[in-house]
């Protein structure tokens, strides 16, 4: 686990303590409506059921200070942080690892791709880091590579609304800044070349 992941677990961590918390405050809250709402009684009893199976064996099976003592609330709470933070855990976890996997699925189509284009297949590369980009969009790496091989084709505006994605997502990245304005040039010269083409077509046709 690397630092950002081991963070993330940690914040998750953190979230579900502070979750457990809130709905020991309800547990309270509600304990004070006369009556509480059904659906709101509905709910916590199925967010908090280990607190409230705790609170049940201190008070009616144990024998031990009942619910308006101040000792009371110590089970619920522990309970409660350990369920949520325990919860929070878990979805932090499952993340990283959805995270992990995602990563090693937009490499392997962003290597694909390379190796593609090493063998001169351009369609196809452009078509792998397409893939790529769609396991993940923010994916500065992969508009780059395509980018690089649009240009190369002579797609000059799908380069330089890809060069636009690598510098929105790695705004660091100089040489996506020389790129997209060498690009912009290429792309200026192609609709002054076009825009001299069509007159020129439209001149001939006047003439016939």
């Amino acid at each position: 686990m690397d630092t950002y992941e081991a963070k993330k677990v940690a914040t998750a961590t953190f979230i579900g303590a502070c979750g457990g918390i809130l709905v020991l405050g309800l547990m309270l809250a509600m304990e004070r409506m006369q009556p509480a709402p059904k659906v709101l009684r509905i709910a916590l009893d199925g967010l908090s059921t280990p607190a409230w199976w705790c609170c049940k064996v201190w008070t009616e099976i144990l024998r031990l200070p009942p619910r308006n003592e101040a000792q009371w609330f110590i089970v619920p709470l522990i309970t409660l942080l350990f369920e949520w933070s325990v919860i929070g855990f878990v979805f932090g976890w499952v993340s990283c690892c959805m995270r992990r996997r995602k990563n090693i699925r937009r490499e392997a189509f962003l290597h694909e791709g390379i190796e593609l284009v090493q063998l001169g297949h351009q369609e196809e590369a452009i078509a792998a880091f397409t893939k790529a980009l769609k396991v993940d969009s923010l994916y500065a790496l992969a508009y780059y590579n395509r980018a690089v091989v649009l240009e190369s084709i002579g797609k000059c505006k799908e380069a330089f609304s890809d060069y636009n994605k690598v510098i929105e997502y790695d705004s660091g990245n100089q040489e996506a800044r020389a790129s997209r304005e060498r690009v912009w040039d290429r792309y200026r010269e192609q609709l002054v070349r076009g825009a001299a083409r069509g007159a020129a077509l439209k001149t001939k046709i006047s003439n016939d």
